[in-house]
């Protein structure tokens, strides 16, 4: 006996086919997580910075999935792009050359160079600093600080020991393949 119910057209199901290709459905997305955050806030003081507030300077904690299958190391930078600075915000943290098998950044790995990867190197922040600098927005300003995790295509970046943020973060984004961010808020 011949079925009944109708086909579904040839045309029909290349174009469904093509449209699930594009959209990527049945890959992971990249994505960063932090618990060192409630709402969109840093949750505790211990994340701001030693100069001015009171703050730890302690780096967040961090934690990252789905990177692509080509990322061979990665990097994270934070920045405000609040900050009424002369180049346009302010680094706070750029760090890389952190292996493809990390996926994980401690709570206060940035002051605590043993929690940190041998390969991992850390650029200075706009504070004048090697590592993480903490928030601590002028009195009654509240900022944004942009995190950004970077699936990159070199197992190692090149980049001088005395580079600042800004540069290593123009080298980072030279050798992105994709990245993921969150935004964290702070103010006084």
């Amino acid at each position: 006996m011949r079925s009944t119910a109708p086909r579904p057209s040839p045309v029909l199901t290349l174009s469904l086919c093509a449209l699930l290709l594009l959209s990527g459905c049945g890959r992971q997305r990249f994505v960063v997580t932090t618990d060192s955050a409630t709402n969109g806030r840093f949750h505790q003081p211990q994340f701001a910075s030693t100069g001015g507030c009171t703050g730890a300077n302690a780096s967040p904690h961090l934690s990252w999935s789905g990177a692509p299958k080509a990322a061979q190391s990665f990097a994270v930078t934070m920045f405000d792009p609040d900050a009424k600075t002369g180049h346009g915000g302010f680094w706070h943290w750029a760090i890389f050359n952190l292996p493809a098998t990390v996926n994980d950044l401690p709570d206060n790995a940035s002051g605590a160079p043993a929690r940190l990867p041998p390969s991992a190197t850390q650029a200075r922040n706009d504070y004048g600093d090697v590592g993480y600098g903490g928030p601590c927005p002028p009195a009654g300003e509240d900022h944004r600080y942009v995190i950004t995790v970077w699936a990159l295509k070199a197992p190692a970046l090149l980049v001088a020991p005395t580079a600042s943020a800004q540069d290593a973060a123009a080298q980072i984004r030279a050798n992105a393949v994709a990245h993921t961010q969150i935004t964290v808020r702070a103010g006084n």
